[in-house]
């Protein structure tokens, strides 16, 4: 259209021509008008949000955070929960999605870096940004800015594609100064995040105090009926119960309550099965509790890469070593923020 369009103002200038100079101005007018319609249609289209159910909603996006998304569409707002969203494309995609192959490439320090400017920009994308910085920060030994940021996220609304980064699988009684520290740091907490800093506090003294009893310390928040609060009480106590080498006493615990579990309470009681079962000696068992976390829990990022990981250790021990390398390569290559995917990268050999 652009070179017809100069063809047609090279043509007006010769004098065969100028009856056409109407026609041309009309031509001319009509290309702005069509531009003009363009860039309104790409404004509006500007942004688009993929729901878990595969539904695309294309837009102005114009709120987002932990809690929900906004999308002017058709004149009208419309709200959705942000548990509910699965992917937002908007202009800052391009700057998260280079932190995530930062990530994927095992650049850590430089991802992290990519992934707090997304943060400080305070753009459309700045809550998928946070989450993603929470994980990069616990995945790299950081507890309390990983801690202060999932406790600041909760406080704001966050739902269970925040409340189940916790990676109670990788805690111990160390940790519990530190994380204490970093919940302090996220100032006043609210709502689940208040019921939830209860059950720390309780594990905290618990790992401290090996004479301490978990069931006593974190029977309150296990009958809230908040499901992050409930759900961070019993993977608190399916990690106390485990350190104290007390698998029985935790697969009881686990069999009583994973029919009632939802959300992330369902990954953890089915990770920590499978951590009992591998003690004693049940691999197949334990393989396939592994397994389904990662089925069953792919927003789970930390926690569904780590459990392939003992899947793949569980088929190794029973040599079954092509199941194994399958599952490292596919841990090497998407959930590159598991605690184990340094390891995983190097036993599939380097990918």
């Amino acid at each position: 259209m652009a070179f017809v369009f100069t063809v047609c103002c090279l043509l007006v200038q010769g004098t065969w021509f100028k009856r056409m100079k109407p026609m041309v101005a009309l031509v001319r007018s009509g290309l702005l008008v069509s531009a003009l319609l363009l860039l309104m249609y790409r404004g509006a289209a500007a942004d688009e949000v993929v729901l878990k159910s595969g539904i695309k909603i294309q837009g102005n996006i114009v709120e987002a955070d932990s809690a929900k998304v906004v999308v002017q569409t058709s004149g009208r707002n419309i709200t959705y929960k942000r548990a509910d969203v699965a992917e937002i494309h908007s202009a800052q995609s391009e700057d998260l999605a280079q932190a995530e192959k930062l990530l994927k490439d095992g650049q850590m320090e430089k991802a992290q870096k990519a992934l707090e400017a997304v943060v400080k920009s305070g753009g459309l994308l700045k809550a998928d940004a946070q989450i993603k910085l929470m994980q990069c920060y616990f995945s790299s030994g950081q507890w309390e800015k990983g801690t202060q940021l999932y406790f600041s996220l909760l406080s704001a609304g966050a739902g269970e594609d925040v409340a189940a980064g916790f990676p109670w699988h990788g805690v111990s009684g160390a940790q519990a100064a530190v994380i204490l520290k970093g919940m302090g740091a996220a100032g006043e907490l609210s709502g689940a995040a208040s019921g939830a800093a209860d059950a720390v506090k309780a594990w905290a003294k618990c790992a401290q105090d090996p004479k301490a009893d978990p069931k006593s310390a974190l029977a309150s928040a296990l009958a809230s009926s908040d499901p992050i609060v409930s759900n961070t009480a019993a993977a608190a106590q399916m990690q106390l119960m485990f350190q104290a080498k007390d698998c029985d006493g935790c697969l009881a615990f686990i069999e009583k309550r994973l029919p009632k579990m939802e959300g992330s309470g369902q990954a953890w009681g089915l990770y920590w099965k499978g951590r009992c079962l591998v003690e004693k000696g049940d691999q197949e068992r334990a393989a396939l509790a592994f397994l389904r976390v990662g089925w069953n829990s792919a927003s789970t990022n930390m926690l569904a890469g780590d459990s392939l990981f003992q899947a793949a250790a569980c088929f190794e021990k029973k040599r079954q070593n092509d199941r194994a390398q399958d599952l490292y390569r596919e841990i090497a290559q998407e959930y590159p923020l598991a605690l184990c995917a340094t390891e995983a990268r190097k036993k599939a050999g380097g990918q």
